[in-house]
C-alpha cells in the first residue's frame, strides 16, 4: 500500500499570482484603493444627504396630497389643528411621515406641521393657494403639531422646505420666509379661485 502524498498548496493559483507579483506592486494596488476610496466617500455622502431631502420633499408632497384627500371628502374643508394627523394618516397609510428627518444626523428631533391658520378652512375660499403653506418642517415634536411662520425649522444653509396649498413644494430662505401668507386671506363666500396643482 503506498501513502498519498499531502496536496502542495504553495502552488494554488493564489499563492502562484502573489509568488511571481513583486510586493511594491501589490503595496502600490492597495494604496490606490484606499486613494480611491477616501476620493469616493464624501461623493457618497453627499448622495445620502441628497436623497434624504428629496425624501423629506416628497413626504411633505404626499401630505399635503393627503390633505387634499380628506378635504374633498369632507365638503372641501381642511381637517382641524387638533387632529390633523388622525385625519391625513387613513390617506398616507404610514404615521412615520409625520416625522422629518435630519439629513446630516440622521435624527428624528423634527416634524412635520401643520399650518394653524388653515385649520378647518373651506380650501376653495384660500385666495393665494400658492404662497399658502399647508405644512412644513417644523422644530415642534408634540403630537398632531402645529403653528406658524416663527415654528420653522432651517437648516444649516438656512433654508427650510414647506408644501403649499395647490401641493407644490417649496425651497424658501429664513430671509423670505414672511413673504409667504401665514395669515390667511380667505375669498368671500361663494366666490372660488381655481385651484391646480
Amino acid at each position: 500500500m503506498t501513502a498519498i502524498p499531502p496536496p502542495n498548496r504553495s502552488t494554488g493559483p493564489f499563492i502562484t499570482l502573489f509568488r511571481r507579483t513583486p510586493w511594491w506592486k501589490v503595496g502600490i494596488s492597495l494604496l490606490l484603493c484606499f486613494f480611491l476610496t477616501a476620493l469616493l466617500f464624501p461623493v457618497f455622502a453627499e448622495a445620502k444627504i441628497s436623497d434624504h431631502r428629496y425624501s423629506s420633499a416628497s413626504v411633505l408632497r404626499m401630505l399635503g396630497t393627503a390633505m387634499h384627500i380628506y378635504a374633498a371628502e369632507n365638503n372641501d374643508h381642511l381637517a382641524p389643528a387638533a387632529g390633523w394627523q388622525g385625519a391625513v394618516l387613513p390617506y398616507t397609510k404610514n404615521p412615520r411621515y409625520f416625522i422629518a428627518r435630519d439629513e446630516e444626523k440622521n435624527l428624528t428631533d423634527r416634524a412635520n406641521a401643520y399650518n394653524l391658520k388653515v385649520s378647518s378652512v373651506d380650501l376653495q375660499r384660500i385666495k393665494d393657494s400658492g404662497t399658502t403653506p399647508l405644512f412644513f418642517v417644523s422644530s415642534l415634536t408634540d403630537s398632531n403639531p402645529s403653528g406658524g411662520s416663527g415654528d420653522a425649522y432651517f437648516e444649516k444653509n438656512g433654508y427650510t422646505r414647506m408644501a403649499m396649498a395647490d401641493t407644490r413644494i417649496e425651497m424658501i430662505h429664513r430671509d423670505h420666509i414672511l413673504d409667504y401668507q401665514w395669515e390667511l386671506t380667505l375669498l368671500p363666500a361663494g366666490q372660488y379661485e381655481m385651484n391646480t396643482p
